[in-house]
């Protein structure tokens, strides 16, 4: 099945959230909150935008553990299927 999100896309979203920050390299391996900087309400406000971009409700789960790009990736197309 196709991805719902690429990494393209998560990128952009990132990017916007740390209000246009272009200086940051952003791969899968990249860790939300060391690497990027991305705080809890950040995140918070990345899977909102997610949800109304792709029209889709992301459960926040607190026994799910995302700590890098591509854990969230990996979370948001599971569960998007």
């Amino acid at each position: 099945m196709d991805r719902l999100i690429s990494l393209q896309d998560l990128t952009t979203i990132l990017v916007e959230i740390r209000e246009g920050d272009y200086d940051i390299t952003i791969t899968k391996d990249s860790k939300l909150f060391e690497d990027l900087g991305v705080t809890s309400f950040d995140l918070l406000v990345a899977i909102n935008e997610i949800e109304n971009k792709y029209c889709i409700t992301i459960p926040i789960k607190t026994d799910y553990a995302i700590e890098t790009v591509n854990d969230l990736l990996t979370y948001i197309n599971s569960i998007s299927r």
